[in-house]
């Protein structure tokens, strides 16, 4: 049977047989309280009967879907989710009955106009409150809370209401402050949730919770959600035992036997003297230096002991040392003597013994007497390579002999370049060179002296041509205005020289233009006598 069935039937006051295969013990319903809660209610000091039906409360809580029927009853809960489901119940009742019940006016019997519909509205009312629940305050942080309160003992309210009080808050929206007004209201929640748990036949714990003051280590009584029996409290609200770190040397907490209290550790936990060795003496004496160490391991080294030995391989003879590797006198004279020298015999590149100033330790003289490699010429790059061959020979005669032949090189008539060529007419590469340029065009200038054109290797020359049209002297006119010559194409423009001769403003001019017109004008007189006679003479 389904936690979901299960409060059906505590709140139907039904008790079905128990399920004895999964071995669940169903507790009948004991209590009266939701009776009292939902079909009535006081008015002053009258008894009435409430509108709020409980089988509509039923109707409603089965109307749920799926999903909402698992967040109000937690079916995903592997343990305590009938508890889970019944606390969670157990608020919403508190919540409607505060709200909605205690301020119901439709009662049978009563004349208000929104009451008289045929009993629907309280129905409504009590449906739309329920499918509003799953998501009016169901959140990650009120199930934590929810879970906690439970499996804490689901405390009494009238011991410890942190958790009805917290949730009724929020649905008040007073979370920080409340004022006179909420304040009652949530004794009232307080007072409803209590007798919902009490009616569902959930047991409430009602034992004083205790907590450790971490100072005396006493358990002192507490309301807070933390808090546990006496019986647990007193069992772990001990002072602490501390025991040394013998590699740190600090007192830890510890439950060992041989734990001790804090300030007997603190004393006792001490690292222990550490020495060092006077070889004069071969004593130890307590040292703080970082190369000391621990009286027994002085001890142990700390010892007079015979002279040992090590070759010296400059000048090789037997000096005094503390290496490891020292030994006595007597080995170390054994062993101690110069060794041979060599040097590397050229006919076979062997090493041999020898007393010459350039002779060397064997190593030495067998890394550098190695006979020098032999070359051949390769044909492809023309470079010299080592070889093994019979025909091989020294790098120099290599070098001499291994040389690429000459290259032949033909003029490119179209880009004017030397390109390789095995042609009968080809030449060496600086021959090609020398005669492969390409052709030079003749450039020209005007000469203003006599106006011919002449070839110039100046960077603003022309072609013959252009140089002809533009290579002209140009013609004068004299400008009577201020008596200069100007450049014109008039026919009847002279060259510069004429023009400037021609162009003078002279004293004489005006006497010449007098002149003039006083011959002119006897001229006419004259004329007009003559034909003034003919026309006379022929009257």
């Amino acid at each position: 049977m389904s936690n979901f069935n299960y409060i059906y039937s505590v709140i139907d006051n039904y008790a079905p047989e128990p399920d004895i295969e999964k071995g669940e013990i169903i507790i009948p319903q004991t209590y009266p309280y939701y009776d009292e809660m939902l079909m009535s209610y006081v008015e002053d000091g009258i008894k009435k009967r409430s509108s709020y039906k409980w089988e509509a409360f039923i109707k409603s809580l089965k109307s749920l879907g799926q999903e909402e029927q698992e967040k109000i009853f937690f079916y995903d809960e592997p343990t305590n989710r009938k508890k889970y489901g019944l606390v969670n119940t157990a608020v919403f009742l508190s919540n409607f009955i505060v709200t909605k019940v205690l301020n119901d006016k439709c009662y049978p019997g009563s004349t208000e106009i929104y009451c008289v519909d045929n009993g629907m509205y309280a129905p409504l009312i009590l449906l739309a409150q329920v499918l509003e629940w799953p998501t009016k305050i169901h959140t990650e942080t009120y199930e934590k809370k929810l879970k906690e309160y439970v499996n804490n003992g689901i405390r009494d309210p009238d011991i410890n209401s942190n958790f009805i009080d917290e949730i009724s808050r929020k649905l008040m929206g007073c979370e920080d402050e409340c004022d006179e007004e909420n304040l009652k209201e949530l004794e009232l929640r307080k007072k409803y949730f209590k007798k919902a748990l009490l009616a569902m036949d959930v047991p409430l714990d009602n034992t004083v919770r205790y907590k450790c003051d971490t100072k005396t280590y006493t358990c002192f009584p507490s309301g807070d959600e933390d808090a546990v029996h006496f019986e647990i409290c007193s069992s772990t609200c001990t002072k602490p035992k501390y025991k040394c770190n013998k590699t740190e040397y600090v007192c830890q907490q510890s439950t060992a036997e041989d734990a001790d209290n804090e300030e007997t550790c603190e004393v006792e936990c001490k690292p222990p003297p550490m020495f060092k060795c006077n070889y004069d003496t071969f004593q130890c004496y307590e040292s703080n230096e970082e190369d000391a160490i621990t009286e027994e391991a002085c001890s142990g080294l700390c010892k007079q002991i015979p002279d040992k030995f090590l070759c010296n391989t400059t000048n090789y003879t037997c000096e005094k040392s503390s290496s490891n590797d020292a030994v006595d006198f007597e080995e170390c004279s054994r062993t101690c003597v110069t060794p041979p020298k060599y040097l590397c015999d050229t006919k076979d590149y062997t090493c041999k013994e020898s007393n010459h100033v350039d002779a060397t330790d064997f190593e030495t003289c067998e890394e550098s007497c190695k006979a020098p490699p032999k070359y051949l010429c390769n044909s492809e790059d023309y470079q010299c390579r080592i070889s093994t061959e019979d025909d091989a020979t020294d790098l120099e005669s290599c070098l001499d002999s291994c040389q690429a032949p000459s290259k032949k090189y033909l003029c490119d008539g179209t880009n004017y370049v030397c390109i390789p060529s095995t042609s009968d007419d080809a030449t060496d590469f600086d021959t090609c060179s020398a005669s492969c340029r390409a052709p030079v065009t003749a450039k020209y200038l005007c000469d203003k002296t006599d106006y011919t054109c002449r070839s110039s290797l100046e960077s603003d020359a022309v072609d013959l041509e252009t140089c002809k049209a533009s290579c002209k002297p140009s013609k004068y006119k004299c400008d009577t205005t201020n008596y200069e010559c100007k450049i014109s194409t008039d026919l009847d423009a002279k060259d510069y020289n004429t023009c400037v001769n021609d162009c003078k403003k002279s004293g004489s001019s005006f006497l010449y233009i007098i002149i003039l017109i006083i011959v002119i004008l006897i001229i006419l007189s004259s004329l007009i006598s003559a034909i003034y006679y003919f026309l006379r003479k022929k009257k």
